[in-house]
């Protein structure tokens, strides 16, 4: 059987890495649902029927694109910072755990 080996300083890195990215990502998609509401509102598509069906494209089985985007990248969001925080919390246990074992095996030798 083959070893395995843990690199929680590496393991630490990735789980804030995605954090991070996580909240970048929830910046971003703020920020561009933010610029296509405003263009929404402005309805630079006219208020014809060229424009009505502007705004129809723009609805999904769903309900509205906007507001699906946004579940979506809420929950995306949410996922990858509880990832990250669980990867930085198990590398800080797997250090405890580790120094916890080496003492013991300290007092047994």
């Amino acid at each position: 059987m083959g070893s395995v080996e843990i690199n929680p300083e590496a393991t630490r890195k990735d789980g804030l890495l995605l954090s991070a990215a996580a909240a970048e990502l929830e910046a971003r998609a703020s920020a561009a649902l933010g610029e296509l509401a405003a263009l929404m509102a402005s309805r630079p598509q006219g208020s014809d029927e060229t424009g009505d069906a502007y705004d129809t494209s723009l609805q999904t089985d769903r309900g509205p694109l906007p507001d699906l985007v946004d579940g979506q990248t809420k929950e995306l969001v949410h996922e990858g910072t509880t990832i990250g925080e669980t990867l930085t919390a198990a590398a800080t246990d797997y250090e405890v755990e580790d120094l916890r074992a080496s003492a013991q095996i300290r007092q047994h030798v």
